[in-house]
């Protein structure tokens, strides 16, 4: 699961102008799965997250929020074409410094390379959401890619030292034909509500969710997948992971009390 600079680089042309395109049909109040965001917020957010790591490709040594904060565009598409706008600026900024300029990458040390590939998997995702919210096609992911987007996520999910309930098994989420395999640890506030992930030893696992890579990475950000990926587990195991994960899910049933009949 080595994935190159200029792979990542591909990556983020590749599926940020296909992800343009499917924005672009799409209206302001039509919404993107997994969770029904107006294709509207979710263009902005998207061209947030790209415009903030150019202003700091353009600014090496000084930190994001130093920036005079920009207007965003006001209408839906103008807020696609500035999309396009700021992934061409990203990829020339990328090219040009390489992989392996410093830059602050969530409040430590990092590389550009670490941006590229960060960036490649934001496209990855809002093209595949776009795309199936527009009816289109998204391009074809290799497993290779699809293995480095699940294993860059749950990177950036992991909250060590969070203060839940963490459960005593891991649970493995393994792909079919990429060759990878990674052991979550998972667990839920005191509340319920809260969860969080981190990484795990492969013991004995609680749960094994597998399917091919890139079924898998959507099964991991909620996409309905179908029976592509195999989720064997306790039920209430299965629920605690996807809680732990931010899964949307249904509320739990509440099982029949002898005083109801």
């Amino acid at each position: 699961m080595d994935i190159a600079f200029a792979e990542h680089l591909d990556l983020m042309d590749l599926h940020g102008r296909a992800a343009v395109a499917s924005l672009g049909v799409l209206g302001p109040t039509d919404t993107l799965p997994p969770h029904a965001v107006p294709a509207h917020a979710a263009t902005r957010e998207h061209w947030a997250t790209l415009e903030v790591w150019a202003w700091s490709l353009e600014h090496p040594g000084q930190h994001w929020s130093e920036r005079a904060e920009p207007a965003p565009p006001v209408d839906h598409a103008a807020v696609v074409a500035a999309v396009a706008d700021e992934l061409t600026r990203l990829e020339e900024l990328l090219l040009a410094v390489g992989p392996d300029a410093a830059i602050d990458y969530f409040g430590r040390p990092g590389t550009t390379a670490q941006v590229a590939r960060l960036l490649a998997h934001e496209a990855v995702g809002v093209a595949h959401a776009a795309s199936l919210a527009a009816g289109r096609a998204a391009p074809a992911l290799h497993p290779d890619a699809a293995a480095d987007g699940i294993d860059r996520a749950l990177d950036h999910w992991a909250e060590p030292d969070a203060d839940v309930a963490w459960q005593p098994r891991p649970a493995v989420l393994r792909t079919t034909d990429a060759g990878q395999a990674w052991a979550v640890a998972y667990g839920v506030d005191r509340r319920g509500v809260l969860g969080a992930v981190r990484a795990a030893e492969l013991d004995e696992p609680a749960i094994v969710v597998q399917g091919p890579a890139t079924s898998l990475l959507w099964w991991l950000h909620d996409h309905e997948v179908g029976d592509e990926v195999s989720v064997l587990g306790d039920r209430d195991q299965v629920r605690l992971l996807r809680q732990s994960l931010d899964h949307e899910l249904e509320p739990a049933s509440r099982r029949r009390g002898w005083w109801r009949g």
